[in-house]
């Protein structure tokens, strides 16, 4: 999704949705924590942020372009995973040093903040359910859909070989049908997809690009026994993170582009704006 009209979709985006937190300085530290309300334990926390992936949503390449970010958060209260899709609105605060000379360079340093960053929460999706993973994969994609059923049903199960191998099948089932990634191995489809555009037309981030090389090296461990001993078996915890990152690509390839979508068309009718294509003027 790329908007080109940059202050209609500011001023849809703070109009319609929550302000989640503003700062002074980009969400990029994997340890940072913020202010929100758990949906499952309905109680305010601080989310601790696991992963993040973002997207540029507008098209003049400026550094304060509105953002759409990903974020896998963890309540520390009940300690349930969630995925949130947020938009950063960026403020320039800095002074010019001539307000008069449009083309100088320069700013005030006077040690105050030169930007503000604002995130707006749009949607979020909770983990750890089957029908949440399942309901995110559109129906036509109906063995991807089988082969998460039956991964997620050997995770509950205790069956976390079979797991892992199933989540591996998932990648490349994924890359293949959906994606139309071409390769004879996992791998080189994988490469494909990091070097050509995909059939859906999305971008992918490289946290997509890393959790999808990370399941499927470990389902071939589940799928090939490792000359390591401790290799051999799987617990609980690993199958958990295999379903957590698979999430996390269902969650780019099919949530967020969705999410942006809707609000790009929201965006569109509130504003009575005909469909843009290409790059125009804004």
């Amino acid at each position: 999704m790329v908007v080109f009209n940059i202050s209609e979709l500011e001023a849809y985006v703070k109009t319609h949705h929550r302000l989640v937190f503003s700062t002074n300085t980009p969400l990029n530290n994997h340890e940072e924590t913020f202010d929100d309300f758990c949906d499952h334990c309905q109680r305010d926390t601080f989310f601790r942020l696991r992963l993040s992936s973002y997207t540029r949503l507008a098209g003049s390449g400026d550094y304060t372009d509105p953002e759409a970010y990903s974020l896998l958060v963890q309540c520390p209260r009940c300690k349930r995973n969630a995925w949130v899709i947020l938009v950063l609105i960026i403020t320039d605060l800095r002074v010019p040093v001539d307000p008069d000379d449009q083309d100088l360079d320069e700013y005030v340093q006077d040690g105050s903040p030169e930007f503000q960053y604002d995130y707006y929460r749009i949607t979020r999706i909770p983990e750890r359910e089957e029908e949440v993973n399942l309901s995110n994969i559109p129906s036509e994609y109906s063995s991807l859909r089988d082969t998460v059923a039956e991964a997620q049903f050997c995770l509950e199960h205790g069956k976390y070989v079979a797991s892992s191998i199933l989540y591996r099948r998932a990648i490349e089932v994924l890359a293949k049908q959906v994606l139309g990634a071409s390769g004879k191995t996992l791998h080189l489809k994988l490469q494909w997809l990091e070097a050509n555009p995909n059939q859906l037309g999305i971008d992918l981030t490289s946290v997509f690009h890393e959790n999808a090389k990370i399941i499927k090296d470990v389902g071939n461990q589940g799928a090939h026994p490792d000359d390591d001993p401790d290799l051999h078996t799987f617990s609980r915890d690993d199958a958990n993170g295999l379903h957590d990152l698979f999430t996390s690509i269902i969650h780019e390839v099919f949530v967020k582009p969705a999410a942006m979508k809707k609000l790009q068309e929201d965006l569109q009718q509130s504003r009575k704006l005909k469909l843009r294509t290409g790059n125009q003027p804004t």
